[in-house]
């Protein structure tokens, strides 16, 4: 088994079944496997909302023409991880020492427990990448190596990134339920489709949570909703959902994914035909398999000094297909 795992096959299928716990955006993408493309760059059709009656017609007549459906064709470069972490010559001598297979064992949770870390670490730039796209409406990649960079435009309605009038800081004077009502209703004007969903940090619950306004609104169902939930979880037709996943930014700080002044509305999910997904594109490691797309994975011994290294190596970039049924509030002007 120690020397099954060290296969790159065997590494590549457990990085790519870790679960991430607590990692919001990652578990709204799809992950369609028609969405695992080769080469380093990601095309996708844009969909143009159709709202066009066709006509009626008589038993026997040709069939009324209609145009074919219109879509923009959007490229960019992929977002290339690859990283990778040494293992002590502790772990080494688990791996390759006969004996009993308690060693063994060890030593195999020891090699997939770090893979697990690495995996988690690259997953969050992944989760911080898919809230620019859902809460900003763009991604800049910066490649430190090379000092290269450059910015992906979603092309989000500017009419579904609203900054609302009154702060909803102000208890007293916002409508929340107001400036939702005025955003869900871009939405379906750009994109066709009615919302069904929102996610916000704490700190904007909160402003829901003691808004006058949003309290009469609510009288009967608030009180339900915060004994049940502890927050505020169904308003203006949308289901609410408050994400306080953070990360350390580059100087160290915690950084929520989500902007404390942001309130995203998300259209229902749809496996079928999703709003937006996370692209997965080829490995440019020369040890995977020919045409192998999505994270890959190998180890290697560094014979002196004696270290034993794991690497996963991930070309992504999420990517949006109906970026009209996305939108958001800046609660805070």
């Amino acid at each position: 088994m120690a020397q099954n795992l060290m296969r790159t096959e065997v590494l590549t299928g457990l990085v790519q079944d870790f679960k991430h716990m607590n990692l919001l955006g990652v578990s709204l993408m799809p992950m369609l496997a028609e969405n695992r493309i080769p080469g380093m760059i990601a095309e996708w059709d844009v969909e143009h909302v159709d709202r066009t009656l066709v006509d009626y017609n008589v038993p026997g007549h040709e069939a009324n023409r209609n145009a074919a459906s219109t879509y923009t064709t959007k490229t960019a470069k992929m977002a290339y991880l690859r990283d990778k972490i040494p293992l002590s010559a502790t772990t080494l001598r688990f791996l390759r020492r006969p004996g009993g297979p308690k060693d063994v064992i060890a030593g195999e949770q020891r090699v997939r427990a770090e893979l697990a870390k690495l995996d988690r670490k690259m997953a969050q730039r992944v989760e911080w990448s898919i809230w620019q796209m859902l809460s900003i409406g763009s991604l800049t990649v910066s490649q430190p190596v090379t000092g290269n960079e450059w910015v992906v435009d979603y092309s989000v309605p500017a009419t579904n990134k609203v900054t609302v009038g009154t702060a909803w800081s102000d208890f007293t004077n916002s409508d929340p339920a107001q400036d939702i009502e005025g955003l869900i209703a871009a939405i379906e004007q750009n994109g066709g489709q009615t919302p069904s969903r929102a996610v916000c940090g704490r700190t904007v619950m909160g402003y829901l949570i003691n808004n006058t306004k949003v309290r009469e609104l609510m009288r009967n169902q608030y009180g339900r909703q915060m004994l049940e939930s502890g927050y505020i979880t169904k308003l203006c037709g949308l289901d609410l959902q408050v994400y306080n996943g953070t990360y350390k930014n580059s100087g160290g700080t915690v950084t929520p994914y989500i902007a404390a002044d942001k309130f995203v509305v998300l259209p229902p999910a749809d496996n079928t035909a999703p709003a937006f997904d996370l692209m997965e594109g080829s490995s440019m490691d020369l040890d995977a398999p020919e045409n192998h797309r999505g994270k890959f994975s190998k180890m290697w011994v560094d014979k002196d000094p004696s270290v034993e290294t794991v690497l996963i190596d991930w070309p992504h970039l999420p990517v949006a297909f109906k970026p009209s049924e996305i939108g958001w509030l800046d609660v805070i002007p």
